[in-house]
């Protein structure tokens, strides 16, 4: 036999071997039963297209792509399908700056206004005082999504984002509770170009993306290629009803959540985790960062529902969830865009981890957690999926039904005391910008239309009368109900507010005043 037809069937071999235990430890974990109830739970979650890795003991123990990359176009998910990950992205930052850490540019307590000298928030005391530590485990003081708005859609840039959040007052003191904060993180990025004069992209590519060995990462859909193979996001927003959206671009998003990527490069990214930092025989990350970053800096109220089911804490780390299950620690994230929802999760003592990708809105990948932990327990899983599923619906029925009695309670014949014409102009929000009600269209098909400037594509709206002066909008864009603008003169000054119930974007924090 020649040497390549001997280093043929040694190839052979291996794959026969490497096949083998992939099997072995399928049919230890009942893979086939987890593959049916994923593809059930997708039916009842109405979820497009899904990509699941699932790593044990170091190795790739299953990997699959479900559903389409698009309901209008099809094309079959694949592993290598790429997803907005979202704020899965937010461990990849703090591992940044853990890096940053590492080389002595940074300390994890220093103040903020070291490395970044326009760092200003509403308070001078939280401004001085607010750590890089702070900036990474949510006890900043603002509620969950104060600023988003400053992000989504709009033109600014990411020091422009953190510049004008300083007009935003907190709701709660420093560090006194949990308020999930993204302008935080975009913040953290920034840290990094201040110290290296990479910007975080760059410096994500090339410390964590190259070394792991994520080659197909990105930090921008702008470096996508032409026919990649890529998961199109599906939103279906408040009124249920599920559309395929293009791409969005979230660049100035940054450190929060900007991040592409497939499941073969996170199950990457998770092995590195399990094994203590390494990853192609190098560290990448150092048991210092490790450490920093799975221990509990903010904790979160754990219900008795949870205790019942088998968590006493919870709360966040440094880029991470952490908790505990079954006697077992977890640390864990999820992300969340208009279009794409996804799970990441690990538990370092079973030596196991999974990343969940998919291109729908539904909150199975978070529930999958358990079913999965279980299944890697030994235990017989409950219908994780179906109870989220369950609540998912309540939560969107108790929408609907609060949209319902506004309705109801609605003075339609209710006249309008100030002109409309009075109301043209251009009308200013210290934090958010400008905006402008404009009058189009002639004599009777004349229409009246806001338009909130930085984010003019998709915020912008004909005015429909609803009661006295005010008036019902609906964005051009998908992901977010109607809503309710009203005005107002205060002090001789005329302006509005916004009413806008959801769950991600905080339109009450708004005031527009004319100029």
């Amino acid at each position: 036999m020649d040497n390549f037809s001997k280093s043929l069937r040694t190839a052979a071999l291996i794959v026969s071997l490497l096949i083998g235990s992939l099997a072995g430890s399928a049919q230890d974990l009942n893979l086939r039963k987890l593959d049916a109830y994923i593809k059930a739970a997708m039916v009842d979650h109405d979820i497009p297209g899904l990509a699941i890795g699932i790593v044990k003991d170091g190795a790739v123990v299953y990997q699959k792509g479900y559903g389409v990359k698009s309901e209008l176009e099809g094309g079959a998910i694949t592993t290598n399908t790429m997803f907005g990950i979202a704020s899965l992205s937010k461990a990849f930052t703090a591992a940044a700056v853990g890096k940053l850490v590492d080389q002595g540019l940074v300390e994890w307590d220093d103040p903020v206004k070291k490395h970044l000298p326009n760092w200003k928030l509403y308070d001078d005391y939280v401004s001085d005082h607010f750590t890089v530590r702070d900036l990474l485990c949510h006890r900043s003081g603002y509620k969950t999504f104060d600023g988003d708005l400053l992000w989504y859609g709009t033109n600014y840039s990411r020091a422009e984002i953190l510049s004008r959040f300083q007009h935003l007052p907190p709701t709660y003191e420093f560090r006194y509770q949990y308020g999930y904060q993204n302008i935080m993180f975009i913040a953290a990025g920034e840290l990094i170009p201040a110290v290296t004069g990479k910007s975080w992209d760059e410096f994500v590519d090339q410390e964590l993306f190259d070394n792991i060995g994520m080659r197909a990462s990105n930090t921008s859909i702008t470096s996508y290629q032409e026919n990649q193979d890529i998961a199109l996001p599906h939103v279906k927003g408040q009124n249920q009803q599920g559309k395929q959206n293009a791409l969005m671009n979230y660049d100035s998003f940054g450190g929060a959540a900007a991040i592409n990527s497939n499941v073969v490069d996170m199950t990457r990214w998770i092995r590195c985790w399990l094994n203590e930092g390494i990853a192609n025989k190098d560290t990448v990350l150092s048991m210092s960062t490790i450490r920093n970053a799975s221990q509990l800096h903010t904790p979160l109220r754990t219900h008795q529902s949870e205790i019942e089911f088998g968590t006493n804490y919870k709360g966040y780390g440094l880029g991470w969830f952490l908790q505990d299950y079954k006697g077992k620690r977890v640390m864990h994230h999820g992300g969340g865009l208009p279009g794409y929802i996804s799970k990441i999760a690990m538990v370092p003592e079973m030596e196991m981890g999974f990343i969940i990708l998919t291109n729908g809105e539904s909150n199975l990948p978070s529930s999958m957690m358990y079913y999965i932990i279980d299944m890697f327990m030994g235990d017989e899983p409950k219908d994780w999926c179906g109870n989220a599923r369950e609540n998912y619906l309540k939560y969107y029925a108790s929408l609907d039904a609060k949209r319902e009695k506004k309705i109801a309670e609605r003075k339609a014949d209710s006249l309008a005391v100030i002109p409309m014409d009075s109301l043209l102009g251009t009308y200013t929000d210290k934090m958010y910008g400008t905006s402008s009600l404009t009058k189009v269209g002639k004599k009777k098909k004349q229409a009246y239309v806001l338009q909130l400037d930085p984010a003019k594509q998709m915020f912008v709206s004909k005015l429909e009368h609803w009661q006295g002066d005010s008036y019902r909008i609906q964005w051009k864009d998908d992901f977010l109900p109607w809503g309710i603008m009203t005005f107002k003169k205060e002090n001789g000054k005329l302006g509005y507010t916004i009413d806008l119930p959801n769950p991600d974007f905080h339109f009450f924090n708004l005031n527009f005043v004319k100029n």
